[in-house]
């Protein structure tokens, strides 16, 4: 919709933050979401304090009105000062507008991924291991099947974290039926235990979006934070301690965030897992911004490689 001049935009905020100009003139620099795009904004003469009265923050919903300018072959959304103030303001009732519009979301039903943990966590055949699983699970169902899987890397968007662990689960089982003597308990269990700390790493609005990281995640991490989480459920010591490996050397490498590399079969099935998802998601998602043919720019969560289109 546009008026003298000016286009009106609806989105949500997300990594905001105040910079300033050569000229050492405040701004605010964030980007404006839909389900499918993501782009860069500009409001000049602005300072976080202002934002702040306008109770804009990550995950705000938002009308703006601004004018599109091109910079290094990308657009961007310019907001300059009027006589009116800053053209930028929350979404209210008034509006003709429904949020859920906006908020990307995973591709599946959070009623079947619901469907598919309980189903797993059914079969599993240790009665200790499944009573604990039962317990864990059932009390952090709800969130697991609302947050998103990262803020900026891979499952980004609500469900994002339930859809990582679908696919997980499905990838994980597979390989059980590939190599001899898997203990197929242990895989639900890491599957769904491994990023059990993300519940409280991440502040999620009541409509499921993000806005940002907890003071809690910075401070601790979600290993260490699932680790927590684990201590509170009873579970003979010689099985929780093989729970405990699987969160613990879930990355793989130390370099890569583990705390122990994985040391028995299940544990190195859930890293490689875990890794595959997250790196075919972050595929997924270059190949959906270039056309047939095409070759992307390199990817830095891809080591730097570059992904082909046919």
């Amino acid at each position: 919709m546009t008026n003298n001049n000016l286009t009106t935009f609806v989105g949500i905020v997300s990594d905001l933050v105040e910079k300033t100009t050569s000229n050492s003139e405040s701004y605010i620099n964030f980007s404006l979401n839909d389900k499918v795009t993501k782009i860069d904004t500009k409001a000049w003469q602005t300072t976080m304090e202002e934002m702040n009265e306008k109770n804009i923050e990550n995950g705000s919903f938002v009308i703006i009105e601004g004018k599109i300018n091109r910079f290094k072959d990308k657009d961007q959304i310019i907001i300059n000062r009027s006589n009116e103030g800053l053209r930028i303001r929350l979404i209210n009732e008034n509006d003709p507008i429904n949020i859920d519009q906006f908020i990307k979301t995973a591709p599946l039903k959070d009623d079947i991924m619901r469907s598919y943990f309980r189903e797993k966590i059914s079969e599993i055949e240790d009665a200790e291991y499944k009573s604990f699983m039962e317990q864990i699970y059932f009390d952090y169902e709800n969130k697991i099947l609302s947050y998103p899987g990262s803020i900026t890397v891979h499952h980004d968007y609500k469900m994002g974290l339930a859809y990582h662990m679908y696919r997980m689960l499905k990838s994980a089982h597979a390989l059980a039926d590939v190599y001899k003597d898997i203990n197929r308990d242990l895989l639900t269990i890491g599957v769904l235990l491994h990023d059990i700390g993300k519940v409280k790493c991440y502040d999620v609005t009541i409509d499921g979006v993000s806005k940002g990281y907890t003071l809690e995640n910075d401070l601790i991490g979600h290993i260490a934070i699932g680790i927590i989480i684990l201590e509170k459920y009873e579970l003979k010591e010689d099985k929780k301690d093989l729970i405990r490996h699987l969160i613990l050397s879930h990355h793989g490498k130390i370099e890569y965030g583990a705390v122990v590399p994985p040391m028995f079969k299940e544990a190195l099935i859930l890293h490689m897992v875990d890794n595959l998802d997250a790196r075919m998601t972050i595929m997924e998602d270059e190949l959906e911004k270039i056309e047939e043919g095409q070759v992307s720019d390199r990817i830095f969560f891809l080591d730097r490689a570059k992904v082909y289109k046919f």
